[in-house]
């Protein structure tokens, strides 16, 4: 639709709707006549410009403006209450004062009065104007964040409910719902707190939940919004920019300080309007609060006042009365007790409390000024609102039950008791499914790597197998019990019409039973997922120290006081061999360290696959149907072959499935981390680097070859050397069997050095053999 704009508008100032446009046009012509009767020279060009304020539906109400623009009064008006959002960096210009010359004399009361609230102090509020250090928070909307054909994109939204809301004024507003500050401190109900009346259902955001949105990069920015500031001095209330900070729970209030003089205050949430909050949404609900304090304050009185009326002459329950009274009230026929008598006591106090508060209303509704003195605003009656009625029953009108129960039974699937049966029977055994393990969780022995894979995939094979053939063949003999029999209709599995079966209701079934076994899916993955990595990262010390071949700690915890109060040791869960080739100077790991990670996190995938591979019952229920060999797999979780990160593309939805990223990621850090531990420990051997390549012969031979050398030594002192050299080979070879034990546990490994010990221990054995 087109509506005429002036043309040559070329301002800098961003758009701010056909607002400006009107106010540019008041030397527009009309039939060769300006707006103010003079004659038009010439005509202006005119353009075309689209909008989205009007719609066809409501054109044929516009068509005059759209021949001669807007009308005097339209631009006056426009003038004086039009208030434009501001965008960032533009400052607001003074509006052109056409309104006072045609719509009153200089001087006139309109014109003063006008002035007077034109300048009467308002709140300034900014479109878009963001300050460092404060956060930039979006309206709260129920809109997709993927755009729908036919509606306008999320980001437009926000967009323009920030500029609604910049334009709006708070004062203005609550002048409309009747809430003055200027006056709050006559109001006879100031005696009572305003906080309790607060109706929390205006909220769309809690009170940790604003402070989170402050949140950038893990850093809490302030809050930008106004506040209802109290000056003690002076009795006066105004409302002032503020920025909050923090939330204190305990008090219900909002810490923060005051934009003007950085002074620190705590408000409640009812004082506190931020830049991202409808302000007319906020309006309605001060004002819910004032009222219903104000109905608190005159219910206190209007019971206080009936409570003190006197009762003296008020007549009590005649006989006959209390007697039926006593009758109804005591269980048993017995005279009246001392318990009764204080029951009956009470039953004529509030008796003679009722009559009253009859004469209290009779009076206020009367308007007896004589005798009522005090004008109290009560609550409106609801019982009043709704009479109640002579016939208990209750009369519908315009009743269409039939077409409404026809209508009922075409869009529901439970029509046949066949369906309810089956459902209660597909339920039933996806919970019995539900507590199914991929994995083996038996983690009390010590497995070699190739051990613990094979275990792992055996126990995946056949939970995959229970899944795939058990489970799915269980799920197709319930439908076949159920609707086997039953024909033509809604629920024909005999079905081989294809347009027949997708407008059906057995299309409904399935896809409901698939959506129920793909959420049973879900929770095995979930579960065993959970499990497995858990199961794997428990068995990883925290800390491990490693102080030499046989001084390794192992700490579970982060505090030494902890892990002394600990009593139950975790065992490994691998166990690996320390050998040392021929060739090598240094012992080495078999197998590999560096391929264990791999080989758990191949089973995780493993697991995953094996998820993915579970058919739907379309296919096996629906032999008809689906003539060809034709598979079809239900929904299961998958491995994002990339973290996903929401900040690149905020606009679509989160990954579903970044829960296993994170529990994949978890897994391959904390095993990468389980075997640097182990390198530390190889490290320590190095110490027995030239015993590795130390030959007994040689240095049998060489201390036979010196003892040969000197002819003239004594033969006893030759004896005291080989035996002193004797001792010395012995004595390194329990030093051998100290240092290095048979076994050892570093990290989540069981480190069998047995080979390498007696390695080590030969060489000074065989010395020894040789030297005797």
């Amino acid at each position: 639709f087109f509506f005429q704009a002036e043309d040559g508008i070329r301002d800098s100032v961003a758009s701010r709707g056909l607002g400006d446009v009107y106010k540019r046009q008041y030397q527009r012509r009309v039939h060769g006549e300006d707006i103010f009767g003079m004659a038009s020279p010439s005509p202006q060009k005119q353009r075309g410009i689209y909008t989205e304020l009007v719609t066809v539906e409501k054109g044929e109400s516009i068509l005059p403006m759209l021949s001669s623009g807007p009308s005097a009064e339209t631009v006056i008006e426009k003038n004086q209450v039009q208030t434009y959002p501001r965008a960032k960096g533009i400052t607001r210009k003074t509006p052109a004062p056409v309104a006072e010359e045609f719509e009153s004399a200089p001087g006139s009361a309109a014109v003063e009065e006008r002035k007077e609230k034109t300048n009467k102090k308002r709140t300034q509020y900014y479109y878009s104007k963001q300050r460092p250090g404060v956060a930039d928070i979006d309206p709260k909307v129920q809109e997709p964040f993927v755009t729908i054909p036919g509606c306008p994109p999320r980001k437009v939204v926000i967009d323009r409910l920030k500029k609604l809301y910049a334009s709006q004024s708070l004062e203005d507003l609550l002048d409309e719902e009747g809430v003055n500050y200027t006056t709050v401190d006559q109001q006879e109900s100031v005696w009572l707190p305003l906080e309790p009346y607060d109706d929390t259902s205006f909220d769309t955001r809690l009170c940790e939940e604003w402070i989170e949105c402050g949140k950038v990069s893990g850093v809490q920015n302030a809050l930008a919004g106004i506040g209802l500031y109290h000056d003690k001095e002076k009795h006066q209330y105004e409302w002032r920019k503020m920025l909050v900070y923090s939330y204190n729970k305990e008090l219900n209030v909002f810490e923060g300080e005051w934009e003007d003089n950085r002074e620190k205050c705590r408000l409640p949430r009812l004082h506190i309007l931020f830049d991202a909050e409808d302000r007319r949404k906020f309006a309605k609900r001060l004002a819910a609060a004032h009222r219903m304090r104000s109905y608190a304050d005159a219910m206190i009185k209007y019971n206080f006042f009936i409570d003190n009326m006197p009762i003296d002459e008020i007549p009590e329950p005649d006989t006959e009365q209390q007697n039926r009274i006593v009758t109804m009230a005591l269980p048993y026929k017995e005279p009246m007790t001392a318990e009764g008598t204080s029951t009956m006591g009470e039953i004529k106090l509030e008796y003679a409390r009722t009559m009253n508060k009859i004469i209290y209303d009779r009076l206020t509704e009367a308007k007896d000024q004589n005798l009522i003195h005090y004008d109290l605003i009560l609550p409106p009656d609801e019982k009043g609102s709704h009479p109640t009625k002579y016939f208990a029953m209750l009369q519908i009108e315009n009743n269409k039950f039939a077409d409404n129960l026809s209508q009922f039974f075409f869009n529901t699937l439970q029509i046949k008791k066949e369906v309810i049966l089956a459902l209660v029977d597909v339920k039933t055994e996806c919970l019995t499914i539900n507590n199914s393990m991929v994995f083996n969780m038996d983690f009390n022995k010590i497995f070699r790597v190739d051990e613990f894979k094979q275990v792992q995939e055996s126990h995946i094979s056949q939970s995959a197998m229970e899944l795939k053939d058990l489970w799915v063949n269980k799920l197709k003999d319930v439908i076949k019990k159920y609707f086997g029999g039953v024909g033509k209709g809604w629920f024909n599995i005999q079905e081989t019409s294809k347009e027949t079966y997708e407008f059906g209701k057995l299309k409904k079934l399935l896809t409901r039973i698939r959506l129920m076994m793909e959420e049973s899916i879900l929770d095995i993955s979930k579960q065993s997922l959970n499990n497995f990595v858990s199961g794997v990262v428990s068995l990883i010390p925290k800390i491990t120290t490693v102080n030499g071949p046989g001084d390794v700690q192992n700490s579970f915890t982060d505090s030494p006081v902890e892990e002394e109060q600990k009593t139950e040791a975790k065992e490994p869960l691998f166990t690996i061999d320390l050998i040392i080739k021929q060739g090598n100077d240094l012992p080495k790991y078999g197998p590999d360290p560096a391929t264990i990670p791999k080989v758990v996190m191949d089973l995780f995938d493993k697991g995953l696959t094996e998820l993915q591979q579970i058919s739907q019952l379309e296919p096996k229920v629906l032999e008809g149907l689906f003539k060809k060999q034709t598979t079809l797999y239900l929904k299961a979780p998958i491995r994002p072959k990339t973290k996903p990160d929401p900040n690149l593309n905020p606009d679509k939805i989160v990954d579903e499935n970044t829960w296993v990223w994170e529990l994949f990621d978890v897994l391959e850090r904390e095993l990468n981390r389980s075997i640097e531990p182990l390198q530390d420990y190889l490290k320590t051997y190095e110490k027995y680097k030239t015993l590795t390549s130390l030959n007994p012969d040689d240095v049998v031979h060489k201390i036979a070859a010196g003892e040969g050398g000197e002819g003239d030594k004594d033969l006893k002192k030759e004896i005291a050397e080989i035996k002193k050299e004797i001792l010395n080979n012995m004595a390194l070879e329990e030093q051998i069997k100290k240092e290095i034990p048979e076994s050892i546990v570093v990290s989540m490994f069981k480190i069998n050095c047995k080979d390498v010990r007696k390695l080590y221990e030969g060489k000074y054995s065989e010395i020894v053999k040789g030297l005797i």
